[in-house]
């Protein structure tokens, strides 16, 4: 294991132990890459079209759709309080930020999904709890981020060894695990970022 991803894992570990209160951060070296915990807040299921409270971006925890997207799908359009209400199952999400087109970042995240192993509490067609989404609301600097319940990966490019750890230290890591199915969502209008 090398240094950072052992500082990250005692860190996050100390973090799911209750011992810190503020969220931890661990730098990776690697794309600008910082591996974050953080408390959990409130997160109750709310009406469509409510005011989001998350407390983080990429959000880790908070108000959530009841409704919970599909497992194994590049969802390039996918509002956040859906894929939250999957961080709950347990799940890990990979967002991308792209102002272009960048079907090779897409290209290269889906294979990281693909080549994760089959979780054997799901049924198929399900294979695991892993989600791809397009998400412009990342930070500026925010190229891609694997988000779970109460922690988050974010980096400024592609890192594919330290996104593999954070969905291997995080998967299954939700106050509710459950691998059954959501909803396949259409296409919905992304958000414009503020400036």
């Amino acid at each position: 294991m090398t240094r950072p991803l052992l500082l990250a894992s005692l860190a996050l570990g100390a973090a799911a132990c209750g011992q810190e209160a503020t969220p931890t951060r661990v730098e990776t070296g690697v794309c600008d890459g910082v591996i974050a915990t953080y408390p959990t807040i409130a997160s109750p299921h709310r009406e469509e079209g409510a005011a989001e409270a998350w407390t983080t971006n990429p959000p880790t925890s908070g108000p959530h759709s009841p409704a919970w997207a599909a497992w194994d799908v590049h969802h390039p359009t996918l509002d956040r309080v859906h894929w939250v209400h999957n961080l709950e199952h347990g799940g890990v999400v990979i967002a991308y930020r792209c102002d272009q087109a960048c079907p090779d970042v897409v290209a290269e995240l889906a294979t990281i999904i693909d080549e994760t192993a089959t979780d054997p509490s799901c049924q198929a067609p399900v294979r695991h709890r892993l989600l791809l989404v397009a998400d412009p609301l990342l930070p500026d600097g925010v190229a891609v981020a694997a988000v779970a319940w109460g922690a988050a990966f974010t980096a400024s490019c592609v890192d594919a060894d330290h996104l593999r750890a954070f969905i291997a230290a995080h998967y299954d890591d939700g106050p509710e695990s459950l691998c059954a199915d959501g909803l396949p969502f259409a296409s919905e209008p992304l958000p414009v970022p503020t400036p």
